[in-house]
């Protein structure tokens, strides 16, 4: 396996390819067994810092964090190929606000996103809208 940036993120799909976020603005999708690259998930405009693989192991959602970037968008990817299948967007958090981290519920419906900004969102997976906004205090 070899990454062109630092990696930021990883993670397993249920099927056990590893994904991977970096700091080249791109996740990749590796084959466990011999590290070999089967996907590059090109369309980031900063840092890919967190990665999730949906429990039925269709989707893969990335997220981007810069601390000068813009690039607050969840984005989709359908795992076989490796396909962009949607951008989910919301407003900006605030300037440098990106996200940081990222879940499905286990039917693989929703993505849940986490921000610098103490925002989490709520989108759906099959359109990209998102469902819910809430702030988080502690």
């Amino acid at each position: 396996m070899v990454t062109y940036g630092d990696v930021f993120a990883v993670g397993f799909a249920p099927d056990g390819r590893v994904l991977t976020g970096s700091g080249d603005q791109t996740a990749r999708v590796w084959r466990a067994s011999d590290g070999a690259t089967l996907h590059i998930l090109e369309e980031h405009e900063s840092s890919v810092k967190c990665i999730a693989a949906s429990p039925d192991n269709a989707t893969v959602a990335t997220g981007c964090c810069e601390i000068m970037g813009s690039d607050q968008a969840v984005r989709l990817w359908r795992l076989a190929d490796g396909a962009l299948l949607r951008t989910c967007v919301g407003p900006a958090a605030c300037m440098g606000c990106g996200c940081l981290c990222l879940a499905f519920t286990p039917d693989s419906r929703y993505v849940v996103s986490g921000y610098q900004s103490s925002k989490m969102r709520v989108w759906r997976a099959d359109d990209g809208k998102k469902v819910r906004e809430w702030e988080v205090r502690c």
